[in-house]
């Protein structure tokens, strides 16, 4: 069987890296001025608030050190090829909407949710705003952890 690729995202870890960063930067610094004016008014001292601080900014560290792990671990797996793939009708369409904020369907077996506002830099794109994905249609999916990175349609 032949197949098109109608989308194909890049496995980049900067990109998820400078997101986490970005945020985190934004968070830190935002926590830190909302500590040092709660410090200044009951009276901390300049030693708690920098032990809170530090506590929060080592809390920060964990995380952009899982994330990029995380981006390793998938480059790799996409060096090898040995991402997972699913193959078969797309089915269990639903569409965003009536309170519903992702588009769900099932591949065989398989089940997934597109959400527009997802940070990853997989496939996002609702069935209303333009997306590939359709009820009955014969696809194979290249994904990780529910985040698909390759999506072709059988011809």
């Amino acid at each position: 069987m032949n197949f098109r690729v109608l989308f194909e995202g890049a496995i980049s870890n900067t990109e998820s890296l400078r997101f986490i960063l970005m945020w985190s930067v934004l968070v830190g610094l935002g926590g830190l001025a909302i500590l040092a004016l709660h410090g200044h008014q009951q009276k901390w001292s300049i030693k708690k608030t920098v032990w809170i601080a530090g506590t929060l900014n080592a809390i920060v560290a964990v995380v952009i050190l899982f994330a990029w792990r995380d981006g390793q671990r998938l480059q790799k797996l996409k060096e090898l090829g040995t991402l997972p793939t699913v193959e078969g009708k797309v089915s269990q369409f639903r569409q965003a909407g009536n309170g519903q904020k992702f588009d769900s369907f099932c591949v065989t077996d398989t089940c997934f949710k597109i959400s527009e506002f997802d940070s990853s830099d997989g496939y996002k794109v609702l069935a209303s705003k333009g997306g590939v994905i359709r009820e009955g249609q014969y696809v194979r999916l290249t994904y990780d952890k529910g985040v698909i990175f390759k999506i072709e349609e059988a011809q």
